[in-house]
């Protein structure tokens, strides 16, 4: 595929970089780092500090960080 696992640590993180020997349409980003959060009370503040890019947050969460500046994207669950 697009993007080869290259660390995982369980209940952790993982870590995906952009294979360069992918036959398809090349990678978007060079690596992406997947970071085990399951509960909202820590996404959210990881996305205004800066140590997330995409996080799922409640309704009421994604009406407070738009007021706060972030842009939102809606997907069916």
């Amino acid at each position: 595929g697009p993007y080869k696992l290259t660390s995982f640590s369980p209940s952790a993180k993982a870590e995906l970089e952009a294979n360069n020997s992918y036959w398809g349409t090349k990678p978007v980003w060079d690596k992406i780092v997947l970071l085990h959060a399951p509960e909202e009370s820590t996404r959210s503040p990881m996305l205004k500090r800066g140590e997330a890019d995409i996080a799922g947050v409640s309704f009421d969460n994604a009406i407070a960080l738009r007021g706060e500046g972030f842009e939102l994207r809606e997907t069916k669950a």
